[in-house]
């Protein structure tokens, strides 16, 4: 894998986006190294990331193929599946991270697919598991059906369940800062907001804070690791970056 971990994100993509462009091809697909996961690249040469990829699927098998059940989403995956879950009438259920909490509530509901920011996608009709090989082979078929570039068909899906941006920060600090956010979390101190108005938050994995405009802020600590995880989405690239400012101002204030 050339020396990186084969995972499908953006930055290991950018021979795959330089291909499509040079080849002036309508798609490329990307999955890790067992296939579970997958990524792709627009005719532009442009990265989609799982959210999209989420997304373009359910509706897809919604719209097209007439599929009904519940949704699973993971508490770090996109509102754009919570915006189309609600408008198809369709039960949605958050999990924490990781596909095995989706598989336990596959096993609990009537699912029609789960997913995760990771990239890892499972469509209940096929195997109760991530499928990044079958992902791939809807993505070419829902650019088959609508007859259109996939940088198009992006651009519908957010005027139908957008705008919305995602954006994560990686963030490497010592385990004893990470105890001291923890701990500070938990006993109710909280980033300044600002003029966000907070609906709600969700403790189940990790700290997320909701806001009025679907936008929200996760933070996620490694419990193994040096690690803090910080996830972001707001209705612009400029909001979401601001959501992280404030968290990485807040972790500043605590280290």
């Amino acid at each position: 894998f050339g020396g990186v971990n084969p995972e499908p994100i953006e930055k290991n993509l950018k021979l795959a986006a330089e291909t499509v462009r040079r080849h002036k091809a309508h798609i490329g697909l990307a999955t890790d190294g067992d296939a579970d996961r997958i990524g792709a690249i627009d005719e532009q040469g442009r990265f989609v990331d799982s959210h999209h990829i989420f997304a373009l699927i359910l509706r897809h098998l919604v719209e097209v193929k007439k599929w009904k059940g519940a949704v699973i989403k993971t508490v770090s995956t996109t509102n754009m599946i919570s915006r189309l879950a609600r408008q198809y009438g369709l039960e949605l259920i958050e999990t924490p991270i990781g596909f095995k909490y989706i598989c336990q509530e596959f096993l609990k509901t009537d699912p029609l697919m789960g997913g995760e920011e990771s990239g890892g996608i499972g469509i209940a009709r096929h195997v109760f598991e991530r499928d990044g090989i079958l992902c791939g082979l809807l993505l070419l078929e829902i650019v088959a059906h609508h007859r259109k570039p996939l940088s198009k068909i992006i651009a519908g899906l957010q005027a139908q369940a957008g705008p919305l941006r995602f954006l994560r920060d990686d963030l490497h600090i010592p385990l004893e800062t990470i105890a001291r956010v923890k701990a500070a979390l938990a006993a109710g101190e909280t980033p300044d907001f600002g003029r966000l108005k907070l609906r709600g938050t969700n403790f189940r994995d990790g700290f997320k804070f909701e806001f009025e405009d679907d936008g929200w802020l996760l933070i996620r600590p490694s419990g193994t690791e040096p690690l803090l995880r910080v996830y972001a989405e707001a209705p612009s690239e400029k909001q979401a970056l601001g959501l992280l400012k404030l968290a990485r101002r807040f972790l500043q204030r605590l280290g």
